[in-house]
């Protein structure tokens, strides 16, 4: 993808060009550049070939086009991906190439080189590209190859499968699939006699709930690989214990419509709810709920308890709820943090949730202040006392939910709150929850 006017640092080094974008099942697309702050064109590459190549490595063969000099420019690629990691090569018009990356999710990012590769990735590649810009994928010598990047693995004996064959739309399911068990390589079926299966030829794949236990299989193969988590002590926590309320059942369900019913397909909703793959993966199987991502608020001990056990009604900041982007009606995690008198070791965690209503209190008088002293529980004459001089809001707590034992707090927290971070929370990991008025 190099270009007439193309910077003079971008010929000096290996580096032709920077790619971004998303990788799908169907096609990679995004843009390409030569420097993060400058122009960018648009790439579009179509996904027509993929195979597992080795423990989480899989090999994808690609082709389209990339807009270049206002006009369009054919691309043949071919990317190894293991892990997170992106090794391949390709060609163009302009010659032949090699690229190196990262992957995460369906983010990808991508270097492309003058046919440069890490000696630890070159032995990765499948495939030699050929100098030739108009390289053909289509000619019959080629088909063999193509044909073997296609193939995977056929099923085990009492597989169940979902076989479909041409012109035959007698099936009452909607992708007219029949519903079938594999043994002694014949399907047995709603039908009276068994037919022979072929895996390459027979258009198949795995009955409903097979992928499933298949992925948790192999994460379960891969944790057990990983070292085990360090062993944290015990600590004695102490709670102030909630009577139940019967407003806790509507609560909960109010939020379960955000946890996850299905298994994890990989190992990072572990890593983003603080945890090790492991461990992440025993509470999984116990039935722990896997939570949507909430924003923090930063709370300081020893107002973070008593803003959960409904001692602490009001939260006093210098600015209104509808600043700094907003803290009305929306649930957050509340982050206890250990203050001024943080001990070596302290750490901060999360310890419930909390609502807060749409319009804030705001002070405009000492006496005022003063006279909701047993709401916002800031003593008269401490360091956050107000002298009535600036700002000061009451924020109106609406609902609260304690956690019975608390969580890992966010790792990138913020002088306020927190970006949102999901949580795994047990299903009965919840002390109670409550209503506030402050009216």
């Amino acid at each position: 993808m190099s270009s007439p006017d193309a910077p003079a640092d971008a010929t000096e080094t290996a580096t032709i060009c920077h790619l971004a974008g998303t990788l799908t099942a169907s096609e990679c697309a995004g843009d390409w550049f030569y420097a993060a702050e400058g122009e960018r064109w648009p790439f579009r590459l179509a996904v027509l070939d993929e195979r597992d190549t080795g423990v989480d490595e899989r090999t994808l063969l690609l082709r389209g086009s990339f807009e270049h000099a206002g006009g369009i420019a054919d691309d043949d690629l071919e990317l190894t991906i293991c892990n997170n990691d992106v090794s391949g090569s390709g060609s163009s018009r302009f010659g032949a190439y090699t690229v190196v990356g990262t992957v995460h999710g369906d983010s990808i990012q991508m270097r492309k080189l003058k046919d440069i590769l890490p000696k630890k990735r070159r032995r990765r590649s499948t495939k030699k590209v050929e100098e030739d810009a108009s390289r053909e994928i289509d000619k019959p010598k080629k088909r063999k190859k193509k044909q073997k990047l296609v193939a995977r693995k056929p099923p085990a004996e009492g597989a169940q499968l979902l076989v479909k064959w041409a012109g035959d739309d007698g099936s009452t399911r909607e992708d007219g699939r029949y519903p079938c068990v594999l043994r002694g390589g014949l399907l047995h079926g709603d039908w009276e006699e068994p037919v022979p299966f072929d895996p390459d030829d027979d258009d198949w794949r795995y009955g409903e709930g097979a992928y499933k236990q298949r992925a948790l299989d192999f994460v379960a193969r891969f944790c057990a690989k990983l070292p085990p988590p360090p062993k944290e002590p015990k600590k004695r926590q102490k709670r102030v214990d909630i009577p139940p309320v019967e407003a806790i059942g509507d609560l909960v369900a109010e939020m379960a419509e955000f946890v996850a019913d299905n298994a994890p397909e990989d190992i990072q909703n572990a890593y983003a709810c603080s945890l090790h793959p492991a461990e992440y993966l025993r509470r999984w199987a116990r039935g722990d709920s896997l939570l949507r991502p909430l924003r923090g608020l930063n709370v300081q001990h020893p107002w973070a308890p008593m803003l959960l056990d409904g001692s602490k009604v009001i939260e006093a900041r210098t600015y209104d709820i509808d600043d700094k982007g907003g803290f009305g009606n929306e649930w957050f995690w509340v982050v206890e943090t250990p203050g001024k008198q943080r001990q070596r070791g302290q750490r901060a965690r999360i310890t419930g949730c909390v609502k807060f209503c749409r319009e804030a209190v705001r002070y405009t008088s000492l006496d005022q202040w003063r006279a909701d002293e047993d709401k916002h529980r800031i003593a008269a004459g401490s360091d956050y006392d107000w002298d009535g001089s600036g700002a000061m809001f009451g924020w109106r707590v609406e609902r609260v939910m304690v956690l019975r034992e608390p969580v890992p707090g966010p790792d990138r927290k913020g002088t306020i709150n927190s970006k949102p971070v999901p949580r795994l929370v047990p299903r009965d990991g919840w002390v109670s929850a409550s209503s506030s008025s402050s009216e």
